[in-house]
């Protein structure tokens, strides 16, 4: 399978790829946006699918990667036919979705017995109040002029509805898993295989830092100037930092 596009595996996206099971036949990856990260998967999977509630997103994936199969559709409702996949990778994106509760609901459905489910979101860690997307989310419903001015200032262009960003961003511990996944579909049907803790204070920084610079210099001269506080990023996300950590990820196993 070719590889069109293909961008270099970064933490969440390496935790994922690490993780998946050699030889998948079917693989999905849940909230895939323009599939920037599915194509990375494909020396795993045989056949590769990606699903995103955004159509503008889905039609740059197609273009971008005419052999993967993409859909838009929310997590909540798919449409794949039972126990369709051996594998799903839902990679920071539950915390985006209307409701968690069905997203975990329908992904029991279409996930074949014995399957593998990989979940990354951010954690309740120490420095969680640094999520740059809920200092977005704050801006635009309660000081809508400064956050359309600072939009134009980043990307040149006024503002658009994004879809999954109409709340904050939700963080997550692993006791809210467990819980969660005691009252969905899985209750009964689940082994956690994996636990991931992993980036503190450098990882939510730097994301920071990119967010200011691209304020007042553009996108592109904020992606050189961040580069060396990225990789240090890159670097602390592997770093366990148990329930401190600003991420946290699960590999869980339907059975």
């Amino acid at each position: 399978m070719s590889m069109s596009g293909e961008v270099k595996l970064r933490d969440r996206n390496k935790l994922a790829f690490d993780w998946l099971p050699d030889h998948c036949e079917r693989l999905l990856d849940g909230g895939c946006a323009w599939g920037y990260s599915t194509a990375t998967y494909a020396p795993k999977a045989k056949a590769l699918f990606g699903c995103d509630p955004s159509a503008e997103f889905i039609e740059r994936a197609r273009k971008e990667h005419p052999e993967i199969q993409f859909v838009a559709c929310p997590l909540e409702r798919t449409p794949y036919e039972n126990e369709s996949f051996d594998a799903i990778t839902v990679t920071d994106v539950l915390e985006h979705v209307a409701d968690d509760h069905q997203t975990l609901n329908e992904l029991f459905r279409i996930l074949k017995p014995g399957g593998s489910l990989i979940i990354t979101t951010p954690n309740k860690g120490l420095f969680s109040f640094m999520d740059t997307e809920n200092y977005a989310y704050y801006l635009r419903t309660k000081l809508p002029g400064l956050h359309r001015w600072m939009f134009r200032k980043k990307h040149g262009r006024e503002p658009v509805p994004k879809v999954g960003y109409s709340s904050p961003h939700r963080h997550y511990s692993l006791k809210d898993y467990k819980s969660l996944l005691e009252n969905s579909a899985f209750k009964g049907h689940f082994k956690i295989e994996r636990v991931f803790y992993g980036g503190l204070f450098w990882y939510a920084l730097s994301n920071n830092i990119f967010e200011a610079l691209s304020v007042v210099t553009g996108l592109r001269a904020a992606n050189l100037l961040t580069r060396p506080l990225k990789k240090l990023g890159d670097w602390d996300f592997f770093i366990n930092y148990g329930r401190l950590s600003y991420n946290i990820g699960l590999l869980i196993k339907k059975t």
